[in-house]
């Protein structure tokens, strides 16, 4: 574990448009044994909306069809420059993309549970993930 993380559970803000993708992170988050605090929207206006009324440790973007997703995450880092952000994409090629943006981390949907909270937890305490060709991510300390 990195020495950052919070002694309380992760405050996570999900953003994806697919109710059962978000149904099905939420619910297997739930059962991590730290199991972090999930709030959830499909919509960018809904993500700007929460990070206005709480504080988070982190938020997942989870990428789809939306073309506008970068100006999205380039928002985020301009409003909420300490903020991590990881992105979870479609395909490994969004990868550039998502660390031109700024992310801390990008992971491709399909990823094992366990390395998805190992990349979070990673991300929160100050590390790098980027995601090797195949669906899983690697840890890479700046």
């Amino acid at each position: 574990m990195t020495a950052n993380l919070p002694s309380r559970p992760l405050a996570l803000l999900l953003v994806d448009s697919d109710p059962i993708f978000r149904l099905g992170l939420v619910t297997v988050l739930g059962d991590v044994a730290d199991r972090p605090a999930i709030d959830q929207t499909a919509t960018q206006d809904g993500a700007l909306a929460r990070l206005g009324q709480q504080g988070f440790d982190i938020i997942l973007v989870a990428l789809n069809q939306d073309p506008d997703w970068l100006n999205f995450c380039q928002t985020l880092r301009s409003s909420y420059p300490n903020l991590p952000l990881l992105i979870l994409g479609t395909a490994p090629s969004q990868q550039a993309a998502a660390q031109a943006v700024g992310a801390q981390g990008f992971c491709v949907k399909g990823i094992a549970v366990g390395e998805l909270v190992g990349a979070i937890r990673q991300v929160v305490g100050g590390a790098t993930y980027v995601a090797p060709t195949h669906s899983s991510c690697r840890c890479r300390r700046p």
